[in-house]
C-alpha cells in the first residue's frame, strides 16, 4: 500500500516557526497561528499568514510544506508492543487508541486510513493537545498515534512503533493568499518559510 499523507496539528512546529519569526523580526505585530487559528478562507479579511492543517487549500492560496514525517504508534516500555518495530493498521484496531478529537488533521488521517481498509479503530481516549496523548500512553492507557518528532521527545518513557500497511505520514503547511493584504508578522512568517524550507 502507498503511504497516506495527512495534515496534523503540530504545536511544537508552530512554536518553532513563530519563535524564528519573532527573533528575525522583533518589531512585527502578532499573526494568528495554530489550533483554532483563522481558517484559510478568511485570509483576505484578516491579512494573516496561516498554518494550514487541512488537505488541499482553497483556490487562490499559496502553501509551503513545513513538516512531513511518519506517524507512529507509541506505547509504554512495558507494553507488549514495545518489543516490536512495526505494526500494521489492522493489528492496531485490536488495541485501545489515544488520539486527537474528530475534525483534527491527525484524527482524520487515522479515520480515513481505517475506512479505506475496512477497519474500525477503537478510540478509547481523546485529548486536544498532542503532548497529552503521549502522557496518557506513558500511563499505560492505550496506544497513542503521534508524529515521529513528538514521539522522539518522549523516548525515555515511550517506545515508538512504525505503522505499516499503510504507512501514515503527517504534514504541516503554511498557507496564505499571495495577492491579499498581509501584516508585518505575516510577511515575516512567509519569508522565513520560503527561505528556510522544511523544519525537520
Amino acid at each position: 500500500m502507498a503511504p497516506r499523507s495527512c495534515p496534523i496539528d503540530g504545536s511544537a512546529t508552530l512554536t518553532a516557526v513563530v519563535d524564528r519569526t519573532a527573533r528575525k523580526s522583533p518589531a512585527a505585530t502578532t499573526t494568528s497561528v495554530g489550533h483554532g487559528a483563522t481558517p484559510p478562507e478568511a485570509a483576505p479579511a484578516s491579512g494573516a499568514a496561516l498554518i494550514g492543517l487541512g488537505g488541499a487549500p482553497p483556490a487562490g492560496l499559496a502553501t509551503r510544506v513545513l513538516l512531513d514525517e511518519p506517524l507512529v504508534a507509541v506505547v509504554r516500555r512495558d507494553d507488549p508492543l514495545a518489543v516490536r518495530e512495526t505494526v500494521t493498521l489492522r493489528a492496531l484496531q485490536e488495541r485501545p487508541l489515544i488520539s486527537l478529537p474528530r475534525g483534527t488533521g491527525l484524527r482524520t488521517c487515522i479515520d480515513d486510513a481505517c475506512a479505506a481498509a475496512g477497519l474500525r479503530p477503537r478510540i478509547a481516549l481523546e485529548a486536544s493537545d498532542p503532548g497529552v496523548l503521549a502522557l496518557l500512553a506513558a500511563r499505560g492507557l492505550g496506544v497513542a498515534i503521534l508524529p515521529t518528532s513528538l514521539a522522539t521527545a518522549h523516548d525515555a518513557e515511550l517506545h515508538a512503533v512504525a505503522i505499516t500497511r499503510p504507512a501514515l505520514r503527517a504534514r504541516i503547511e503554511l498557507a496564505w493568499r499571495p495577492d491579499g493584504p498581509a501584516s508585518p508578522a505575516a510577511r515575516a512568517l512567509i519569508g522565513l518559510a520560503q527561505s528556510a524550507g522544511r523544519l525537520e
